[in-house]
């Protein structure tokens, strides 16, 4: 596990020591200030984006309050202590004997008062365990992560790194949530008996390819439905977005054979190690895997799954293709209730490429929160459509601002957001007029709503479709001009984010050029390309070369040209 131990630095020191100590000698990580590098005291968005990174923490109590961070106005502790709970870390919490007595002496009057409130609020949802030395703490700490262990699994973590689908689907199987996958599956079926097929054959790793909003999550929901785990000898486990894939996981495992599910792999920083897995003689046998991907992560994915198993073992299972307009028919009837029929062959036509849109576009036109016969255009109609699926899935965002949009709008732009990365983080703070503490803090209650997802230590919006709209809206005005956000972006995050951000602009222009061919989002960021390319040194332009590989697909053409100019240049 990694434990974050939060607590005041300066007055229990030895105390700190002594937890530290106790977690290595269990064989866990511990987390702590003594490891964010030189400063006393390490900025609050490094101390939350630690945080997140736990499995469980330990508040420790002594008399002193501590710092107060003079912008959220409480002390560290208690703001780390705060983002715990909000993004659903359990805490096990330790005390001096009769702190409430001791407050008064050891702090002045308003931390004093702040002290008193901090503590009424931890003993009211947590019970607590009273010491009285390191020694009596260490002793204290082992006992407690021993039994939270044994109550929680033999890793003990926040959430088992691996779920049963039903798990895995539980929040998609609201029908009353927007985002859902309770409808009933239309026009797959043969993808499934595909699926079916990978998993009685020698194959090893086999994938599904699907354009965001087509249902590749969905396919896999109901082949699990459908699939007989004791009948067929195999276990089925998603590996939960939030795991970072390491040696120790493996532990969490089922002992029969298991069929292991990585969705969006294309996402997935740690596929390499996963799939080591197929390189050992203890879980080759008894190991598959089975992928979801974009087409986009084609040659990523299957690059890397080719260095630990041959080409005999990998198959691509399918590459969705859109429904057909019988089948967008059916599950447009399934969503508009019989009174609103009337709007199903427009419905067809604005979603025929996206499930999502369809299903969503049905209930919003049911619960009569758009009307079809405003919009003049079916395009009108469909970003109708999308911009209320954003209302409903922002609705329970707390005070609503402008600030939650462009944080989305961001991660969709240059996503996966690596939340770790101080640099990032403050860049991407200072663009979006925020502190960097505060940016993490958003973070968190978007990811609690379901509109970030975490894979590993890497975030991105939910759903893609979500992320998609989002970002169109932004770079792409009513008038369909060019609004200017992507010179905006790249001057700002080329530094750091070059790579994430020419992929995900050069899909969106890609979208772009499937209906009205304008605006060219991209065109000015290819020419000043090209003329940093033909100034820059030999390492310079393998630099360049590297930031549009993935892009290419999307933006062959410019690529190519990128390509002869540097055959011309040698």
């Amino acid at each position: 596990m990694q434990i974050f131990l939060s607590s005041v630095a300066k007055d229990l020191k030895n105390e700190r020591q002594a937890v530290i100590q106790q977690i290595s000698k269990l064989g866990d990580r511990p987390i702590g200030m003594e490891y964010f590098g030189a400063a006393p005291q390490p900025p609050l968005d490094e101390c939350l984006a630690k945080v997140e990174e736990a499995d469980l923490m330990i508040l420790v109590l002594g008399p002193s309050y501590g710092s107060i961070h003079p912008e959220t106005g409480v002390s560290y502790t208690e703001n780390e202590f705060q983002h715990a709970r909000k993004i659903g870390i359990d805490i096990l919490v330790f005390v001096v004997p009769k702190l409430a007595d001791k407050i008064a002496a050891a702090n002045d009057g308003a931390s004093a008062a702040k002290y008193q409130e901090f503590l009424k609020s931890v003993q009211a949802a947590y019970l607590y365990e009273e010491f009285t030395n390191p020694d009596h703490l260490a002793a204290a700490v082992s006992a407690a992560i021993s039994n939270y262990k044994k109550n929680h699994g033999e890793l003990g973590r926040r959430l088992n790194p691996f779920a049963s689908w039903n798990q895995y689907f539980d929040r998609l199987l609201d029908p009353q949530k927007y985002f859902n996958h309770a409808w009933s599956l239309v026009g797959r079926e043969t993808v499934i008996a595909q699926i079916n097929a990978f998993v009685t054959s020698e194959k090893k790793v086999g994938i599904l390819y699907g354009a965001g909003g087509l249902g590749k999550s969905k396919v896999l929901l109901e082949f699990c439905k459908s699939f007989n785990e004791k009948t067929s000898g195999w276990e089925i486990r998603f590996l939960r977005e939030s795991t970072a894939w390491s040696d120790e996981i493996v532990r969490a495992l089922p002992a029969d054979p298991c069929i292991i599910v990585i969705d969006d792999v294309h996402r997935f920083a740690d596929l390499d190690q996963a799939l080591a897995l197929l390189r050992s003689g203890q879980y080759a046998p008894r190991t598959k895997f089975l992928f979801t991907a974009r087409p986009s992560g084609r040659r990523t994915v299957e690059t890397v799954a080719l260095r630990s198993v041959d080409t005999s073992e990998l198959t691509e299972i399918a590459n969705l293709s859109p429904l057909k307009s019988k089948e967008v028919m059916e599950l447009a009837l399934q969503a508009l209730k019989s009174a609103v029929q009337q709007y199903a062959d427009r419905l067809v036509r604005i979603s025929s490429d996206c499930p999502l849109v369809t299903v969503i576009g049905g209930r919003l036109i049911s619960e009569k929160r758009i009307q079809p016969e405003l919009f003049a255009t079916d395009e009108e109609f469909r970003k109708a459509v999308l911009d209320g699926f954003v209302e409903e899935l922002t609705k329970i965002l707390p005070a609503p601002d402008k600030i939650w949009a462009e944080l989305l709008v961001l991660v969709s732009a240059i996503g996966p957001f690596r939340i770790a990365n101080p640099q990032l983080r403050e860049t991407s703070a200072k663009f979006l007029q925020v502190k960097p503490w505060e940016l993490v803090e958003r973070f968190g209650v978007l990811e609690q709503a379901g509109l970030l997802r975490r894979r590993g230590g890497l975030l991105e919006v939910a759903p893609d479709v979500l992320g998609d709209h989002l970002l169109h809206t932004r770079c792409v005005s009513a008038s369909a001009q060019d609004t200017g956000y992507v010179a905006e972006l790249f001057s700002t995050f080329a530094p750091q984010a070059a790579g994430n951000l020419f992929t995900n602009l050069s899909e969106l222009q890609w979208r772009i050029d499937q209906t009205s061919k304008k605006p060219q989002i991209l065109a000015s960021i290819w020419s000043a390309l090209k003329e940093e390319f033909a100034t820059a040194d030999y390492f310079g332009r393998v630099r360049i070369l590297e930031v549009i590989e993935s892009a290419a697909l999307y933006q062959p053409a410019q690529a190519l040209d990128l390509v002869r100019q540097a055959i011309s240049l040698e």
